[in-house]
């Protein structure tokens, strides 16, 4: 019984220790990939980053492509949960926005450097994993459902196209895979009321804006 017991223990020990030492060589990976791009990265930088020995990464991961994979799996999972429970949630719509709109943002501080790795490769991601391209849509969707449900409620202006105004925000908050520094002029809360205040204000319910200028009045 002793021996059963210890046996087990060991093995707890060395699967804790196997997570572990996979989970580094993700970090390592995702630094990595960030800093020189995806074709550009060769496992055996990944191996340095690490501090392994090359021939020894492939006793924690298979390949290059399934690094990347585990790179975007889980931050993708928390933020379509976050944003899943704030589309059901008894929130108003302008409420949900904002929460929406923090989650996403904030991702890119707890996740770095991980979401700049999967907006940077998104179509090799998407190449790779068929399965992502309907987590993408389902994405997509939340944004949708909330702008949908300002607009029944009177909180968005009615002839808003919530398609386009959802790729819009998406494509504003991803952009941030091109300038966003940790260490940056600005903290990610800072961040987040710039974007809010930018989206919102941009939502509020105003008069239509005429193509030749402000109110159907041509610009002189």
């Amino acid at each position: 019984m002793r021996r059963t017991t210890s046996t087990r223990q060991g093995r707890q020990k060395e699967s804790q220790h196997v997570g572990a030492r996979t989970q580094q060589i993700i970090d390592a990976a995702a630094r990595v990939f960030r800093e020189k791009g995806y074709d550009g990265a060769t496992l055996r930088d990944i191996a340095k980053e690490a501090g392994l020995l090359p021939g020894s990464l492939y006793y924690h991961i298979r390949s290059k492509e399934e690094l990347l994979r585990l790179i975007v799996e889980q931050p993708i999972r928390d933020l379509h949960a976050q944003l899943e429970e704030i589309v059901a949630s008894e929130a108003s719509p302008v409420q949900k926005l904002a929460q929406a709109l923090t989650a996403q943002l904030r991702a890119f501080d707890t996740h770095y450097p991980y979401l700049f790795v999967h907006i940077h490769n998104v179509l090799r991601v998407d190449t790779m994993h068929p399965d992502m391209q309907k987590r993408a849509k389902r994405y997509e969707e939340f944004w949708q459902q909330i702008l949908s449900q300002g607009v029944k409620v009177g909180e968005f202006p009615p002839d808003l196209d919530v398609k386009v105004a959802a790729f819009a925000i998406i494509g504003m908050c991803n952009w941030m895979y091109r300038w966003y520094r940790r260490d940056g002029r600005l903290s990610i809360e800072e961040i987040i009321q710039q974007f809010s205040r930018l989206v919102l204000a941009g939502l509020g319910r105003q008069p239509r804006v005429d193509t030749f200028g402000f109110d159907g009045c041509l610009l002189g």
